[in-house]
């Protein structure tokens, strides 16, 4: 990590409040740890790189300028002459807190998709939830950042009037594959 600037949490506030875990250090003293909310992710990945830095000091390697400790200490407010295995044993724990507050987050977002329900995405492809990609279950975006629209019962039934029924494309070009099988069988 270049930079000695203190890595800042992100202001937007996450579901499920702040990230608090209590650490005890190898001296016996217990100190609650308390992110307001998570780290972003290039903040997240700093915390990683810095946890990855401190691993090396404490195998002996060293770099100029500031150490990986002295960061540490100070993004924790830690004072100067705290143990280097306890910097790097609050930061382990920081950041498998972090990643498993991510996951639950993640876990959180899932959309309750239906398997019959209809969903457009922003270049008018109309897919069901058993065919809609992993970033669009997560998240309820497709690839390009626009949100899913669910289909309402009003809006296939107009399709209907209009013309051919809605329908999810990957449903329709499987049926229509099996068909064409079933025809060069038989």
């Amino acid at each position: 990590m270049t930079s000695s600037q203190p890595i800042t949490l992100t202001d937007a506030p996450e579901p499920g409040g702040p990230l608090t875990f209590d650490f005890t250090d190898s001296r016996g003293v217990t100190r609650e740890i308390t992110m307001s909310s998570m780290p972003s992710g290039v903040e997240f990945f700093q915390l990683a790189a810095l946890k990855g830095a401190l691993s090396l000091e404490l195998q002996g390697l060293t770099r100029r300028g500031a150490t990986a400790a002295s960061i540490a200490r100070r993004q924790f407010g830690l004072p100067a002459r705290y143990p280097l295995a306890d910097c790097h044993a609050l930061l382990v724990l920081t950041v498998e807190r972090v990643q498993a507050r991510r996951a639950e987050l993640v876990e959180l977002a899932r959309l309750p998709l239906t398997g019959r329900a209809l969903y457009l995405g922003d270049n008018g492809r109309c897919l069901c939830a058993d065919h809609l990609g992993h970033t669009a279950r997560t998240t309820g975006h497709d690839l390009s950042g626009q949100p899913l629209h669910r289909v309402t019962a009003e809006e296939r039934a107009a399709e209907s009037l209009a013309g051919a029924p809605m329908r999810c494309e990957l449903c329709r070009r499987n049926a229509a594959a099996a068909l064409g099988q079933q025809q060069r069988e038989g």
